[in-house]
């Protein structure tokens, strides 16, 4: 019985995830003028974001046609996103979440 709890939970919890991202996708073009993604093609360190532009890539190209997103596998880097919104302003996102970690 507790097994079929935690399926459910993890369905339930999978969907949402799911509900989420699509939204961001859709309304990411409203204010990024701009999104580069960076990272070294086999460093460990870069795994989760070439993993992330391996899954999500097409899905927020399709709803963001105009949207320009550049992606550059550069041996060595590591791994960074950076967004420019329309104010002209760039969020350095990873570096963000590395000081907020630390």
């Amino acid at each position: 019985k507790s097994s079929s709890n935690q399926a459910i939970k993890h369905q339930s919890s999978s969907s949402s995830i799911i509900i989420i991202m699509s939204a961001w996708r859709k309304a990411l073009s409203q204010s990024v003028q701009e999104l580069r993604l960076s990272f070294c093609q086999t460093s460990a360190a870069s795994k989760g974001l070439r993993d992330f532009v391996a899954k999500h890539y097409k899905g927020i190209k399709k709803d963001n046609p105009s949207l320009p997103v550049l992606v550059r596998e550069c041996s060595g880097v590591e791994p960074r996103v950076v967004a420019r919104y329309r104010n002209d302003r760039d969020c350095d996102c990873v570096a963000a979440v590395s000081r907020n970690q630390s």
